[in-house]
């Protein structure tokens, strides 16, 4: 046997040559020369080819990660033939879509893009592959609600919000919120209403004895969506002020007892002192009573309920100290007494 017409080498017939070195990227002919004695010989001419090394794997840019749906992607491995891709996460074959090495896929949804590079003459190339997922909208610059204040205070990395009570008397309110793309709002999940960045909305309703839920969103072309979302709890209307039975008059001091009334559930604070009342101050639920032990100053109450707005300070009149019953009969021995005794006369 010979190679490319080197020189021969005789080998054992049914038994494994010694090795035949073939040339990367060239076909070699390998020569088997049979001969018998006193015949005419015959030879059988093979030619391989053997293929340069792989070709390099496909590479991309962006290499992975984050992009705004719509974007490209760009395969490259250079001198390919074709890039061969696919995007369902399963290994490519030469059945599959292919663009020329430095062309563009675009991604339209969170894939894995898969690339394999041939080239005639050349082994396939390696698998590459690049995962993609869609990115995130910018965050608002600022977020501010008419007569709310945010809990916590504004931070566009943050996305859920509470607030302070607001009044009853607080109906509605308006969004004004910075940020690029297109701007959205709604309450309770209700639709949405496209507003302009930095300038102040339409009116929100907000609902009495409720948090309602207010979201700003912001979207940019191709980017995931950003949503902030407020509570806003707005109180039920003031609470009845306090009334007091009785009202005013003689009373006995640590003996009668004063009612105390507002609206049902509502707890009663109050003070005898003279000073207006606060939540720090002696408490009863309503209805219920108090005895006082002097009359120098009126009750002062207030009425308090959760999600109510605290009532106006109630104030009783004027009490008195009751006099002791008069006496029914009133004799000393061996003195007359004038005038005659009678149970009004003192003296």
């Amino acid at each position: 046997m010979s190679v490319d017409y080197g020189a021969s080498t005789t080998i054992t017939t049914s038994v494994q040559s010694g090795a035949l070195s073939l040339t990367a990227g060239a076909t070699s002919t390998i020569l088997v020369s049979a001969l018998e004695i006193g015949k005419t010989g015959k030879t059988y001419l093979v030619n391989v080819y053997r293929n340069n090394v792989a070709q390099a794997t496909p590479t991309f840019s962006p290499v992975a990660g984050a992009l705004s749906f719509g974007d490209t992607v760009t395969i490259t491995s250079a001198g390919a033939d074709r890039i061969h891709y696919t995007t369902n996460g399963i290994d490519p074959t030469t059945s599959d879509p292919s663009v020329v090495s430095g062309g563009t896929v675009t991604i339209s949804s969170a894939v894995t893009l898969k690339a394999l590079a041939v080239k005639s003459g050349s082994d396939n190339s390696v698998v590459g592959s690049a995962a993609y997922t869609q990115s995130q909208s910018a965050n608002l610059s600022s977020l501010a609600l008419s007569d709310v204040t945010l809990s916590p205070s504004f931070a566009g990395g943050t996305y859920t919000y509470t607030s302070t009570a607001v009044a009853n008397a607080i109906s509605t309110t308006k969004v004004t919120a910075t940020g690029a793309g297109v701007l959205q709002m709604s309450i309770n999940g209700g639709a949405s209403t496209t507003i302009s960045s930095g300038v102040q909305s339409g009116t929100l309703s907000l609902t009495a004895g409720a948090t309602s839920t207010v979201l700003v969103s912001l979207t940019e072309t191709g980017k995931a969506t950003t949503t902030y979302a407020v509570g806003v709890y707005r109180n039920y209307a003031q609470l009845t002020t306090p009334t007091f039975t009785p009202n005013s008059g003689a009373i006995a001091l640590g003996v009668t007892t004063i009612q105390i009334d507002s609206d049902v559930g509502s707890t009663i604070y109050y003070t005898t002192d003279g000073s207006t009342p606060d939540t720090g101050d002696l408490s009863i639920s309503t209805g219920a009573t108090i005895a006082l032990s002097s009359v120098a100053n009126p009750i002062k109450a207030i009425a308090v309920k959760s999600g109510y707005e605290n009532s106006s300070v109630g104030t009783s009149g004027t009490y008195t100290q009751s006099q002791s019953a008069n006496l029914s009969s009133l004799a000393l021995s061996d003195v007359t007494l004038s005038p005659t005794f009678a149970g009004g006369t003192y003296t």
